[in-house]
């Protein structure tokens, strides 16, 4: 396994999938710390979309920052955790910006309704 990154992108196979669960080989975006996956054969990803996103579709984060992705979203709906073994090649690393963004994007995903003020608790954390 390689050593993960929080904030780097992999290529990953995540089959199999199930319904509509991201599938096959895709890019990946590394959420958990690097301290973590260092003590882990497991990590907590959201997977990669090349898939142009509905205006106003929930969660999906754009990401700019990585040139070897033209267009892309990050799906922090789709957060899961994968083996190390399903991890292959590095893509790149998006910026602390779009982290910060997907970091948010995921806590307002898992956090009850009224998370707008939950959310800023985790400010450390993002």
């Amino acid at each position: 396994m390689p050593v993960l990154l929080r904030g780097q992108i992999y290529w990953a196979d995540l089959n199999p999938a199930i319904g509509h669960e991201q599938a096959g080989r895709r890019p990946v975006l590394v959420l958990t710390e690097s301290v973590s996956n260092a003590d882990s054969d497991i990590a907590i990803v959201v997977p990669v979309t090349g898939a142009r996103q509905r205006v106003g579709f929930p969660y999906a984060v754009r990401l700019r920052s990585v040139a070897k992705l033209r267009r892309s979203w990050a799906l922090p709906r789709q957060i899961r955790a994968v083996s190390g073994e399903r991890f292959d090649d590095l893509i790149g690393r998006v910026s602390n910006r779009e982290m910060r963004a997907v970091a948010r994007a995921v806590l307002r995903h898992i956090l009850p309704p009224d998370s707008a003020t939950v959310v800023a608790d985790y400010r450390e954390l993002i």
